[in-house]
């Protein structure tokens, strides 16, 4: 008997360690499909949008709320709408949260120096993006990018 509580405890004391591990396996998973989606905006290419966006999902941006459907019309008729000099993903500002079996929201803070309808855009964001893997496959439901502000003068800025 002692040995069956010894050995109840012991995994109770793993669980945490093991949940942490597969979580940071699907954030690392899934930070490398946005940095696929950021390749694809910099190259002016919507196939991985096309791929891996699921049917109905929806994004907002300082552009306002669209489906999926309507920002691939964008990007095939205004192609050249954004020039993306460069970006960076911050690995380390990153989290996942479980949401359900199989259904994670990453957010993440990236740096980006691009121009878009003829402007400079923000140079630092924060994403975030509801992914679940549908038949063994990861896929985009929602997607939000938030510019970072300065906060007033005397305000400190958020914790990171």
């Amino acid at each position: 008997m002692k040995k069956l509580m010894c050995i109840a405890i012991l995994l109770l004391l793993a669980l945490p360690a093991i949940a942490q591990g597969k979580d940071d396996a699907v954030k690392n998973e899934l930070l490398n499909l946005e940095k696929e989606f950021w390749d694809a905006w910099k190259n002016k290419s919507s196939k991985p949008f096309e791929e891996r966006i699921a049917a109905g999902s929806l994004g907002v941006s300082v552009e306002g709320l669209g489906t999926k459907e309507e920002m691939l019309k964008k990007m095939k008729e205004q192609p050249d709408d954004c020039t993306v000099n460069t970006y960076s993903v911050d690995n380390g500002s990153a989290r996942v949260m479980e949401l359900g079996r199989n259904k994670y929201l990453l957010v993440y803070k990236s740096t980006v120096d691009a121009m878009c309808g003829g402007q400079k855009i923000p140079d630092t964001w924060w994403s975030s993006t509801i992914w679940e893997k549908q038949g063994g496959k990861w896929m985009g439901l929602f997607h939000q990018e938030t510019p970072l502000m300065m906060p007033p003068p005397g305000q400190q800025p958020p914790k990171q």
